[in-house]
């Protein structure tokens, strides 16, 4: 078995220097690393048959799970350093609302803070540094989008409804507490 450089292959789907994300690849464009790995593991044949299997898309899927695990590594370290060297303490949490501009709606990068006690600073936190990581990770989004960022848990968390985040969120922080929401 030779080893697959699959950065080498990203390249080569790119019209220039730049490395496409996983997310910006077409369908068939991934088919083809798909075939081109197993092409090199088994041979042409095998690799037509696991691609007629359906086999592309369960890569295709893992594909885009490392992507979107790379993304929320990146996201939740950024997060974290700028909590750290603001010497915010008692934050447990960050919401970012989506944001409406020109062009659509995406995750806006100033947060509302989420503290132990369950209260929340509206606005509190500038992750401007992270704009790009948040457009490559959520892309455009609907108006009522939001991505909660719980520092204790290490996660990052998209949903198309905001409230779905935060308000199970401030409930369990509540709980936690021996209070009610």
């Amino acid at each position: 078995m030779h080893p697959i450089d699959i950065a080498a292959v990203l390249r080569g789907l790119t019209d220039d220097d730049t490395t496409a994300t996983v997310k910006e690849l077409a369908p068939a464009a991934l088919d083809r690393i798909t075939q081109a790995i197993f092409t090199r593991l088994g041979g042409g044949a095998v690799a037509d048959r696991i691609v007629e299997s359906g086999l592309t898309e369960s890569v295709r899927t893992a594909l885009r799970e490392h992507s979107d695990r790379d993304a929320d590594a990146t996201i939740l370290a950024g997060v974290r350093e700028i909590v750290a060297a603001q010497k915010i303490d008692g934050v447990v949490g960050v919401y970012f609302p989506s944001d409406e501009w020109d062009n659509g709606h995406f995750i806006s990068t100033i947060g509302t803070l989420v503290f132990d006690t369950g209260s929340t600073d509206e606005g509190a936190l500038d992750v401007h540094h992270l704009n790009d990581d948040f457009t490559e990770a959520f892309g455009t989004c609907g108006a009522s989008a939001g991505v909660l960022v719980d520092l204790r848990a290490g996660t990052v968390t998209f949903d198309d409804y905001g409230d779905n985040l935060m308000d199970p969120f401030l409930a369990k922080i509540a709980a936690e507490k021996g209070v009610s929401a």
